[in-house]
């Protein structure tokens, strides 16, 4: 990421840059579903974050009381201490809330912002956004379809699959059930 790119990521207030102006329209599917996603993203590596700082403390208990010889927790607890600083899920997960903050209050000004001002304030957010995990996007996708009210049971069937087990298994972790009040 560029130093350009990274002030217009850590600004309060996305910047509106027209040189990067595309042909294209932002619609409320495209800020619900990146809300939604990022939202997810968020649950994820702040989940990911707590188990392996709970997995650094219940190795630091079992190498207090000498019930295993030192050497297994030390070695565990310095591979946990490695995953945790070269994932950085905390920090991760910081961005990832701010990210749907962001999208939230954009699709909260929807019908009150200018296309071209919310076109250039969805591509600088896009520009932020953290690398995905594939089995939070169908799950992010029912649910801005849900939120809009673009439901199976309402005559909307076209999109619509079953969850595959990973990404059943994505929301079980994050604890969502896909129905969403914004």
């Amino acid at each position: 990421m560029d130093k350009e790119q990274e002030s217009v990521c850590n600004a309060e207030v996305p910047l509106i840059q027209p040189e990067k102006s595309q042909n294209f329209s932002v619609s409320k599917f495209d800020l619900v579903y990146s809300y939604l996603y990022e939202k997810f993203m968020a649950k994820l590596y702040s989940r990911f974050d707590k188990l392996m700082s709970f997995l650094i403390m219940v190795m630091a208990i079992i190498s207090l009381t000498d019930l295993v010889p030192n050497v297994i927790p030390g070695f565990v607890i310095v591979i946990l201490v490695f995953f945790q600083i070269t994932t950085q899920s905390g920090v991760k997960a910081q961005t990832a809330k701010r990210q749907a903050l962001s999208y939230l209050t954009l699709y909260e000004n929807f019908d009150n912002t200018e296309s071209e001002v919310l076109k250039e304030s969805f591509v600088n957010l896009q520009a932020c956004n953290l690398e995905e995990v594939g089995s939070l996007s169908y799950p992010a996708q029912l649910a801005a379809f849900a939120v809009l009210g673009f439901t199976p049971d309402k005559g909307y069937r076209d999109g619509y699959r079953k969850l595959n087990l990973i990404e059943k298994w994505a929301l079980w972790l994050i604890g969502e059930d896909l129905k969403y009040p914004l």
